[in-house]
């Protein structure tokens, strides 16, 4: 960057590649929480036609030195790899938060410049919960079968459940973002209620405020003594 018109440089803006996405050092990225994609980043390239800049090169401009950090970042944090102009950020680990993924580049002894691209680490979406059989009421001692759909992949759901054993317990997300989580009746109970607290990503918990719950209807067959009818 260094070796460019600086007029030239102030009117052209710095370009950030996120996959096939491509924005400017203002741009925010949202990362929801626990995602296991890793991101690519890149600086003075010349992939973007509508934006070209003086004297870019695919590996970076010729003779500078790039050192890519990651600011206010805390324990556990991304995995940052830098690869000259290039680097690879995997998030997964890292907490709710606003981070700062910047660059330093420095060239022929001129002064560094940095620049910063904004990253939004958000909570995700709340799973949806169901009960399988819905409408259909189980009958006495038999399983609630409850569906859990649209969680990020390897969660673990904590819940509890009422009418039903186990009372408490967690569940994996499995590919494809879904879970399913049977629950056994207990009598004399006529629901069994199950209720999501909970789910870890990436080793940090999100709590689900309310509770997801979903209610599976029992049939209970009662009988009354035989009578003798004169």
């Amino acid at each position: 960057m260094k070796l460019k018109n600086f007029t030239l440089k102030t009117l052209t803006a710095l370009t950030f590649m996120l996959l096939a996405f491509v924005a400017n050092a203002q741009s925010d990225q949202d990362v929801p929480l626990g995602t296991t994609t890793i991101f690519n980043y890149t600086v003075d390239t010349s992939s973007d036609p509508a934006q070209p800049l003086l004297n870019d090169q695919p590996n970076g401009t010729p003779g500078s030195t790039y050192a890519w950090s990651i600011v206010n970042l805390p324990a556990p944090g991304a995995v940052l790899t830098p690869t000259g102009n290039k680097a690879t950020i995997n998030w997964a680990a890292v907490p709710v938060g606003i981070y700062h993924v910047q660059v330093i580049e420095t060239n022929a002894g001129c002064p560094p410049e940095t620049v910063e691209f904004e990253v939004h680490v958000i909570q995700p979406n709340n799973p949806t919960l169901v009960w399988a059989d819905a409408p259909n009421a189980i009958c006495e001692g038999d399983v609630a079968t409850f569906d859990v759909s649209g969680a990020p992949v390897g969660a673990v759901i904590s819940y509890t459940a009422t009418g039903g054993t186990p009372a408490t317990g967690t569940a994996t997300v499995l590919a494809g973002g879904i879970v399913s989580i049977p629950i056994t009746h207990v009598a004399p109970a006529t629901q069994v209620v199950l209720t999501l607290t909970s789910m870890n990503v990436g080793g940090n918990t999100v709590t689900f405020t309310p509770p997801i719950t979903a209610t599976a209807q029992v049939n209970i067959v009662q009988t009354s003594a035989i009578q003798l009818v004169p």
